[in-house]
């Protein structure tokens, strides 16, 4: 699925994509011409358009692999090594994408503040902000609001104060779903997302209490469609601890996850289930009566 950025195809002319042989992939010619309608565009146009070619780049980022190698990017995208350069290079310059050292590539913030322009995500934003803001004020602890776009769960927002812990997130950048509350509990609540173990990838390990294996994974989906409720007991962030619950919208679908992370000896787990069960509540309850887009 594409992401929600319209990169403006006279800058990316500057790469001179278009001297290069025409490439095959998703989604071809005729597809797209289906969905958008007709137009005045060309089959043989359509396969050598520079646009196509960028945001064939950028679907290759999955929340699973957030990161790719220039080499791995051109192959997964099916473009040819220099053309993928060129493509990156002014991606990273417009904010699309970011170099992350000897990790490579991954989706830069600009997609994310572009993301932000589409109605209902604004509103959710707007819905939440201030019961997010009470519930850092009420835990001290660190905040996230995290969603999916298309099939990538990221972090929507951010609250967090000098004292909180570190947390290694940022806006717009990918939520590693089978190690954080908030990404259990998105899979827990939106089963049509697949689970990270279904793709047969090695996953890493963040700390000695990450679950890199799929039988307690589960479990943990599990109790959090029982209870709500979804756990990180120090697995992403060594001696974080976190409790995520699930925003729904009026017919009872998973719009969004927000979640608290403290140092694991300050977590009083009620008080702070209590808590971001009530500003889970709080934030349902503005989303359903802002009038939709």
């Amino acid at each position: 699925m594409a992401m929600g950025i319209l990169v403006a195809e006279h800058a990316l002319q500057a790469l001179g994509g278009d001297n290069d042989p025409a490439v095959t992939g998703p989604p071809s010619a005729s597809e797209a011409r289906t969905k958008r309608g007709p137009d005045p565009i060309s089959d043989d146009e359509w396969d050598r358009s520079v646009v196509r070619r960028a945001f064939a780049l950028l679907d290759v980022f999955t929340v699973h692999e957030p990161f790719f190698t220039l080499g791995d990017l051109a192959a997964r995208a099916n473009l040819p090594r220099s053309t993928a350069h060129r493509l990156a290079s002014m991606l990273v310059r417009l904010g699309a994408l970011q170099r992350r050292g000897n990790l490579g590539y991954t989706i830069g913030s600009r997609m994310y503040d572009m993301g932000l322009l589409a109605p209902t995500r604004s509103r959710l934003l707007s819905a939440s902000e201030p019961y997010l803001q009470e519930l850092h004020e009420v835990t001290r602890g660190t905040v996230h609001l995290a969603g999916w776009s298309g099939d990538r769960a990221i972090y929507l927002n951010k609250i967090f104060g000098p004292g909180n812990a570190a947390v290694p997130s940022r806006l717009g950048g990918p939520v590693v779903t089978y190690a954080t509350a908030l990404g259990k509990c998105l899979l827990a609540h939106t089963p049509e997302h697949r689970s990270p173990f279904e793709a047969s990838l090695r996953l890493p390990r963040f700390t000695p209490h990450t679950k890199t294996t799929e039988e307690p994974f589960l479990r943990d989906i599990a109790r959090t469609r029982a209870d709500g409720l979804a756990y990180d007991s120090e697995e992403s962030v060594p001696g974080i601890s976190c409790i995520a619950a699930p925003i729904l919208d009026r017919t009872g679908a998973c719009v969004a996850t927000i979640s608290v992370s403290l140092p694991t000896p300050r977590l009083r787990q009620r008080a702070t289930e209590l808590a971001i069960s009530r500003a889970a509540e709080n934030v349902m309850r503005a989303h359903n009566r802002a009038p939709a887009a």
